[in-house]
Parts: C-alpha cells; structure tokens; sequence
C-alpha cells in the first residue's frame, strides 16, 4: 500500500461519521473495482482493506488509538501486540504479571 493510513486511502476526516465511511467506500471501491476500465486490483484491495479497519467501532478505536501498532500484526519478543496484558508463553508454562 503506498499510504498506510485508512483515512488518507478513503479520504475522509478522522471524525466521518460511518455513514460518511461507507460513502467514501462504495465511491472508491466502484471506481477501482478490477473488472471496470481503469480499475486496480491492488488500489482495490487497499481500499478494502481501510474500509475493514474504519467500518468496524473496536478496530476503529484501536487505529486511532494505537495506529497499525495495536493491529496484532506486529510481534514482538513476547508475541502479538494484542496478547494477554503482561503475561507471556513458554514451553507450555503461562506466566502472567498483570
């Protein structure tokens, strides 16, 4: 993806409203669609994939909270960012500080 940001990918402002996030959306994805003339599989997939990440409340909140950090896809030395709060696994012993 060239610009990582949902909002920047739909172009609408931090505050749109979901119904302001699904027009932006349909816009985009029917003007990018693969099958049309014009049409990008991979700015389609991109858009999809902002609408994914504004369109759901919780992974909403964790974007504007966290950025792509909060999303789970970063691992660090004790697994997912999204991982039991101050616990971590190993050779079948759990341990949780929190």
């Amino acid at each position: 993806m060239a610009s990582h940001d949902p909002y920047t990918i739909l172009d609408v402002p931090k505050n749109a409203s979901p119904d302001d996030v699904k027009r932006a959306y349909r816009k985009l994805a029917h003007k990018y669609h693969p099958d049309k003339k014009g049409g990008s599989s991979d700015k389609f997939k991109e858009i999809n994939e902002a609408y994914q990440i504004l369109s759901d409340p919780a992974k909403r909140r964790q974007y504007d909270q966290f950025g792509f950090a909060g999303n789970g896809s970063y691992k660090g030395p004790f697994g997912s960012a999204q991982g039991k709060q101050g616990g971590f696994n190993t050779d079948g012993f759990e341990f949780n500080f929190g």
